[in-house]
């Protein structure tokens, strides 16, 4: 586990009700454990706002989905998470995608995964998908560059953007 979840744990654990949350994990060593006990944290807190940055963390498919786990149950209207340069593939990425499809209130998303070479158009379609469905979204911010998401897949997304008439910034 990373030396600086067992403080960001104690500070959660005493802090009640936290509706804002901004985690900076970049450039840390947590892994799939510390993921687990991530989520555990926020699944017990009225989160309604959630930044994740786990840029060049240690950070698997396992550890994203323990923590997408655990979004259905918050209240949650905005959510940044940064995955970049980690080794998250498409099971991770549709983990989290599956995950915030079933948050009716979202209306802000900020979502990266750059330079993780494991995402490809199979994330591209679920992000597609999630976007066409998902109507409430006033704001959406993509960074999927740096990744194996061919022509297609940046097709299917841009479909969907111009469907939704949302403020989108796509990176590819």
């Amino acid at each position: 586990m990373n030396s600086k979840l067992p403080k960001v744990r104690l500070i959660l654990e005493q802090v009640t009700n936290i509706v804002l949350l901004e985690l900076n994990l970049q450039n840390t060593n947590i892994s799939d454990k510390g993921s687990e006990a991530l989520a555990q944290l926020i699944s017990t807190k009225p989160l309604i706002s959630l930044n994740l940055k786990t840029f060049r963390s240690k950070i698997t498919d396992a550890g994203l989905s323990q923590i997408a786990s655990q979004l259905p149950f918050l209240p949650l209207q905005s959510i940044a998470i940064e995955c970049g340069s980690t080794r998250i593939t498409d099971v991770g990425a549709i983990s989290l995608i599956d995950a915030l499809s079933s948050l009716p209130d979202l209306t802000t998303l900020a979502l990266s995964f750059t330079a993780c070479h494991g995402v490809t158009d199979q994330s591209a379609k679920s992000i597609a998908v999630f976007i066409a469905r998902h109507p409430v979204l006033q704001s959406i911010n993509l960074g999927l560059n740096i990744t194996h998401i061919t022509h297609h897949g940046i097709s299917k997304i841009r479909e969907s953007e111009k469907e939704h008439h949302t403020n989108f910034i796509v990176r590819f």
